[in-house]
């Protein structure tokens, strides 16, 4: 079953803002999203309405434009690396697509992860100077090669992108991937929602089908849980926990979860039995989390900062 489908079924999930300290920075055209951000019940029709605009072809890419009045031609603006440690904001050209499977998408809201600025501060993941980070993000279609298909102007998507590729930095206008990348947006989600799926969704996803050989769930899940399996997670409440909880209840697997009294009970409306963490040694927590499984866990993740040595 496609990831797409999958993801459909699930509530999204909110990441924390980073509060490390960075080069202060204007605001720009889009929103960067912080993982905290209430989530909007409003209409995103008016973000991007399809009577606005026209649609041409040049050189077999299709180009979405204003049809109401002549406009300048359009810019790129970029948070970029110019050097190591040091950001700056510049305007490049509308970007160029590199092959007839690519896709333009207009950014709406990028997600914000650790390695954004780890990448920075300890120089790796940078090919080179000037770059532009981010690795996740939700946006409207705004231009697509002659060879795809399955996608169209004015499509809402979500994509997680390659790291190799500049065009793909998510903090820039306009985000530039391959259309094997990209996925409808969830009908259930808005984009602030949908901007953490690219990282913390796809994570928790390959940590249980691929790493961890969780069967894949069904569409539906089911009504009672069917096995005495549990899945322990050290840091429930983590953005990948959250998703990581979530699948694995569709595959009919317990969940035990490690949280701080602040989380427990939002990790629990997930679906989860928690252990609260708060003044307790780890042996403390382990014992706990044994006296209600037993010796019944299978398989564990560990998302936290002071899980035990075993995990």
């Amino acid at each position: 079953m496609a990831i797409s489908n999958l993801l459909d079924c699930l509530c999204g999930s909110r990441k924390k803002s980073s509060s490390r300290a960075q080069t202060p920075v204007t605001r720009i055209q889009y929103e960067i999203e912080g993982k905290n951000l209430p989530e909007s019940s409003g209409s995103q029709e008016s973000i991007d309405s399809s009577s606005q605009f026209t649609k041409r072809k040049e050189n077999n890419v299709e180009i979405r434009e204003e049809s109401r009045q002549e406009t300048a031609p359009k810019l790129n603006r970029a948070l970029v690396v110019a050097s190591k440690g040091t950001y700056t904001l510049v305007d490049h050209p509308f970007p160029e697509l590199a092959h007839d499977k690519e896709v333009i998408i207009s950014n709406r809201a990028t997600g914000l992860n650790p390695i954004d600025y780890k990448s920075v501060d300890y120089n790796f993941c940078l090919p080179e100077f000037p770059w532009v980070t981010g690795r996740e993000m939700t946006g409207v279609v705004e231009a697509v090669g002659a060879g795809v298909t399955g996608f169209k102007i004015g499509d809402h998507v979500w994509t997680s992108t390659y790291y190799r590729d500049r065009r793909a930095g998510c903090f820039q206008s306009y985000v530039t991937v391959p259309v094997h990348t990209i996925f409808h947006l969830p009908s259930n989600l808005n984009f602030n929602a949908a901007a953490c799926l690219g990282v913390a969704g796809l994570t928790a996803a390959m940590t249980l089908w691929r790493w961890l050989d969780v069967p894949l769930p069904t569409q539906t899940p089911s009504s009672t849980t069917t096995t005495d399996e549990y899945l322990l997670i050290w840091g429930g409440s983590t953005s990948t926990g959250q998703f990581a909880i979530q699948l694995a209840l569709l595959s009919n697997l317990r969940v035990i979860a490690v949280t701080s009294s602040k989380t427990s009970s939002m990790v629990q409306s997930l679906g989860a039995t928690t252990v609260i963490r708060d003044g307790k040694t780890n042996d403390e927590i382990l014992s706990e989390i044994l006296s209600i499984t037993g010796d019944n866990i299978t398989r564990a993740i560990d998302l936290g900062v002071s899980s035990p040595h075993w995990l």
